[in-house]
Order: C-alpha cells, then structure tokens, then sequence
C-alpha cells in the first residue's frame, strides 16, 4: 500500500480491488520481507530496500495484477541497483 500511485492503464490492466486470495499474504510477506531486510542492514550487511522505488514515479511500470514490470519498470530497477552497487 502506497508503494505507488497507479497510472490509468495500471488501474486498469494491474489493479483487481477484489484480488483478496493474494492479498493477506501479500501484505504479511511483504512486511516480512521489509522488517528482516532493516535487520540485515542494521547488522552491517549490504542491503538496500527497492519497496518504494516507484513511489514518486507516475508512468506506467507494471503490466500485470501479479508483479511483472514492463521495460520501463526494469530499466528503473537496473538504474538503482547500479547506483546504489557503484555507491558502495
């Protein structure tokens, strides 16, 4: 949730208001995911959380109701991943 604000074609092809099968596990993995990825970066290790790397980004980047990216989505993941590896 508020991870990104949806584009008109997201809305439409990308978002089911009524996906609830995947919803609560979604939610409670994706937590998951942030709360022990925080633990490893407070351990020192080297990890960089991407969970709101679209937050400010209005173009359309998924294609999908599951997860999947289009080449802009990827190419915007690469970016990061590069700066935030050349930075280290």
């Amino acid at each position: 949730a508020g991870s990104k604000v949806l584009s008109e074609e997201e809305s439409r092809t990308a978002y089911k208001k009524h996906h609830y099968a995947y919803k609560e596990a979604v939610d409670r993995a994706y937590g998951l995911l942030i709360s022990e990825g925080a633990k490893l970066k407070a351990a020192g290790l080297p990890f960089t959380d991407l969970t709101r790397l679209f937050q400010g980004e209005a173009r359309t980047v998924y294609i999908d109701s599951c997860c999947h990216f289009n080449q802009l989505g990827n190419d915007l993941i690469a970016q990061e991943m590069a700066r935030v590896i050349t930075a280290r």
